[in-house]
């Protein structure tokens, strides 16, 4: 995709603050999957205990998904038209659906 210097940048920079958004979400993902093994590995499974990490896994996904999002909607107004369809055609291409 063509960007120019400035879009690359600014595209870049986002990008950057994506990660580091995203690490510490990835982080909690770690953590509550070792509480999941920990949890299931006693004599006697809380079930309470396992909807409470259900629970943190689910908000800790919905959050990976608004800072993606957000960080899409973001770099979308640093783009024009025709750079987000060349966009959409390499994710396609790399085995991301188009959807309609």
């Amino acid at each position: 995709m063509d960007t120019s210097e400035a879009q690359a940048h600014e595209i870049e920079a986002i990008l950057i603050e994506l990660g580091g958004d995203l690490f510490p979400i990835r982080e909690q993902h770690r953590t509550h999957r070792l509480q999941l093994i920990t949890e299931l590995s006693r004599p006697q499974v809380d079930a309470e205990r396992l909807e409470q990490l259900r629970r943190e896994a689910l908000q800790s996904a919905d959050l990976a998904s608004l800072e993606l999002t957000t960080a899409l909607v973001v770099m979308s107004k640093v783009l024009e038209p025709e750079q987000r369809q060349q966009l959409t055609a390499l994710a396609t291409r790399f085995g991301h659906r188009k959807h309609d």
